[in-house]
């Protein structure tokens, strides 16, 4: 289906982007300016520790992507449970564990401020990196290892 094929190459993606660890922690602090916005000034106190927040929140949410790779991994090459479904499952799992990271993280006030200012950390680098990647394949081998771990969807 074609659905389960593009869940399998957002997750795919997904997965580049919060496994690029020492890469993505200015790229945290980043969303956490944009998703604050520049009319309103940052605490001082959160601005001297956002680059911890920053770091910390990523790990975190590295932790939890690489975790749940391995889950559907084993849920669908050793289970053999229908890839599509899993991946779909994981994606959704993934994202609303790092949205809660999120907003455990950066002392937000609830989980859909945490999901706005997910959605920039990973779907911002996605959104720059996939029309690049598409004409010259710059992150194909990358992006090839992480199919390597998520079963083909069939259907």
């Amino acid at each position: 289906m074609e659905l389960y094929s593009f869940v399998w190459g957002t997750l795919a993606w997904t997965m580049l982007v919060a496994s690029a660890w020492p890469l993505n922690v200015p790229l945290a602090w980043a969303s956490y300016r944009i998703w604050h916005g520049n009319t309103k000034p940052i605490d001082e106190e959160m601005e001297e520790e956002l680059w911890r927040r920053s770091a910390y929140g990523s790990l975190a949410i590295l932790a939890g992507a690489w975790a749940l790779l391995l889950i559907d991994y084993v849920l669908a090459t050793w289970a053999e449970l229908p890839a599509g479904l899993i991946h779909m499952v994981i994606l959704l799992t993934l994202i609303a564990l790092a949205a809660w990271l999120m907003m455990l993280f950066f002392a937000l006030e609830d989980f859909f401020s945490g999901l706005s200012l997910l959605i920039i950390y990973f779907y911002l680098p996605v959104f720059i990196l996939w029309l690049p990647n598409r004409l010259t394949g710059m992150l194909d081998g990358v992006l090839n290892w992480f199919y390597g771990w998520l079963a083909t969807p069939t259907g």
